[in-house]
């Protein structure tokens, strides 16, 4: 019953780079144009005037006598989540047998232009993907084209039951749109992430390396990498994403230990991530030691030669094939580096703090990209229970944990096969959470962040630019936020 659209002419990842292009920024009012429909500015995202927002939605999953078309244009193309995605379809369309699922997949940066344009047309999806922070969500709240989920979390009892109330604050804004991390809900996922270190388990064995306590050891175990023959830390240069969860993940240790204390990095963080308080800095020292650390590394050869002309797909292969000793990324490349190395030859650590006896730092993570619900929906009801069997049917969890994948909800250990994948990444995820700290993705704090870190990022990798440089840039941009920024009605 189910129709399904992938388009998957190329493989895409969960954080794949939004083009310069196809980015919607608010501040820059940046055009979108997909489907012939004219692009917008910041000031022009609004819903068309003769839309259906004032009409009561009263179409429900049981008992509708007619057939029933829910369109779904999610970003689940990864192994595992592709997968889950499909089951849950499945599910959904054998226990509400009147609705057929038409489904499109796309990367992000294609689904991010379909949806910014459609919704301004006044068309698209039921369910839409709808990226956190100012990428997507912020500008499509102050627009009203997304509606927001509380009452749907209330019904089916949403946040008792997935995540925790410190990773729900990411998919939610006030009602204007102008306070980021408070509010109402406007979108749910059903896969949590985790950025850490995959390490080869037989490399770390011809090293006689264990685990590292340490931001020194790691390093250790990157130079024994080196003169071992082995890549050290698998990484693509080209691809601009990655370099947001390499700097992140290190500057969370430098900011801990600058700090004295994880909660005070994190609350740092909170503060320009999500606050956008006009009393942070950029400027901080722990900021400046994370891009002195990754230009050291590179100094030393720990980065695969040419690596600035190598894609992120190109340094996961390497790794996938044995040749590298780590790889620091996300936990949705899990499932695919299980089935190349074997689940019991890779392991998962986090990125360990500066002193060992220090506190495990925060590590990067959240929920996956979400799902909200469009204004223009004429089945919201029925979109809902979809979005709540999708995030919550044990089928559905099943299916992403046997991929390696991490559900929305806590994974039980003893569950969980030992000395495999999985259980390390359940490990480190489930101690994320009772820690009560999760690092952003850096990308959400402006509009134009993306772009700023991401040029700058190319600039440190080719040694180009000094720490200081580095820090002045992405300080320049979150000053010209505050200008700017929406401000409470």
């Amino acid at each position: 019953m189910k129709v399904l659209m992938v388009l998957l002419n190329k493989k895409f990842n969960r954080r794949e780079a939004i083009s310069t292009a196809a980015k919607i920024s608010v501040a820059t009012g940046l055009a979108a144009v997909a489907g012939g429909v004219v692009g917008y500015s910041a000031g022009s995202l609004t819903a068309p005037r003769d839309t259906i927002i004032t009409r009561t939605v009263t179409q429900t999953v049981t008992g509708a006598p007619e057939k029933v078309e829910l369109q779904v244009w999610d970003i689940e193309t990864d192994p595992g989540p592709y997968d889950a995605m499909e089951k849950a379809i499945e599910v959904f369309e054998t226990e509400y047998p009147n609705v057929t699922v038409k489904r499109e997949a796309k990367s992000l940066s294609e689904q991010t232009t379909a949806v910014m344009a459609a919704l301004q047309a006044g068309r698209g999806g039921d369910v839409i993907v709808v990226n956190n922070g100012e990428t997507m969500m912020g500008p499509l709240v102050r627009a009203g084209l997304i509606i927001p989920l509380d009452s749907y979390a209330v019904k089916y009892g949403w946040f008792k039951k997935a995540f925790s109330p410190y990773i729900w604050k990411r998919a939610m804004y006030s009602r204007d749109g102008s306070v980021f991390g408070v509010g109402n809900l406007y979108a749910v996922s059903f896969r949590s992430e985790i950025v850490g270190v995959f390490y080869n388990k037989n490399i770390f064995r011809d090293l006689g390396a264990g685990v590292p306590q340490t931001l020194q050891e790691l390093e250790d175990v990157l130079d024994r990498a080196k003169r071992a023959g082995y890549i050290p830390l698998a990484i693509g240069g080209l691809t601009d994403w990655p370099f947001f969860h390499l700097f992140g993940a290190i500057q969370a240790s430098f900011l801990a230990h600058e700090f004295g204390s994880p909660l005070k990095a994190q609350e740092y963080i909170d503060d320009i991530v999500l606050s956008w308080r006009e009393d942070r800095t950029w400027v901080k020292d722990g900021n400046k030691k994370a891009i002195q650390k990754i230009q050291d590394w590179i100094k030393k050869g720990y980065f695969p030669e040419g690596f600035t002309g190598m894609t992120i797909e190109e340094a996961l292969a390497s790794f996938k094939a044995g040749k590298a000793a780590v790889f620091l990324q996300g936990n949705w490349y899990a499932a695919e580096i299980a089935e190349a190395l074997g689940p019991k030859n890779v392991g998962f650590f986090p990125v360990p703090p500066i002193e060992k006896g220090e506190a495990m730092p925060p590590q990067i993570g959240g929920m996956g990209t979400p799902h909200g619900i469009s204004i223009f929906s004429p089945h919201q009801d029925i979109a809902a229970k979809f979005l709540d069997l999708y995030m919550l049917h044990p089928e559905v969890i099943q299916t992403l944990v046997a991929k390696g994948v991490l559900p929305a909800v806590p994974v039980p250990l003893e569950r969980v096969e030992r000395d495999t994948l999985m259980y390390d990444t359940a490990v480190v995820f489930n101690k994320t959470l009772e820690r009560g700290t999760m690092w952003h993705y850096l990308d959400w704090t402006t509009p134009t962040m993306w772009d700023t870190m991401s040029e700058a990022g190319f600039l440190v990798y080719s040694l180009e630019i000094e720490p200081d440089e580095f820090v002045r840039r992405v300080e320049e941009d979150y000053r010209a936020w505050q200008a700017r920024k929406p401000k409470p009605a």
